[in-house]
């Protein structure tokens, strides 16, 4: 018998009107982070299945998302696929989103 998992997690993404100096990158782990604050050219960066699902009206506005390759993980035989999602902060506002992480087939 092989257990698998899947996890929905979620996340909110408030980009404030200002830039930071030189753009910085932040990691989301989707553990109950609360809201991640970024500056106008910053990005946050997560591992998930595939992209996330925008949960805010006219999210493109706000944050432009795009993927590269990520690693494969195998648990008990069966392999997943992931996805480095960037998220980057392209103009002032406030973003909800949800992303798979599984591990297995568990999706």
């Amino acid at each position: 018998m092989v257990f698998t998992s899947a996890a929905l997690l979620t996340g909110q993404i408030e980009v404030v009107a200002t830039k930071a100096g030189a753009p910085q990158c932040v990691v989301l782990d989707g553990l109950g982070a609360g809201v991640t604050v970024l500056h106008v050219g910053d990005k946050a960066e997560f591992d998930a299945n595939e992209l996330p699902d925008m949960l805010t009206p006219n999210a493109a506005r706000v944050v432009k998302a795009s993927s590269k390759p990520g690693a494969t993980e195998s648990f008990g035989g069966l392999s997943s696929r992931h996805v480095i999602v960037v998220l980057t902060a392209v103009a002032p506002g406030s973003v909800s989103f949800s992303w798979r992480d599984c591990s297995g087939t568990g999706c």
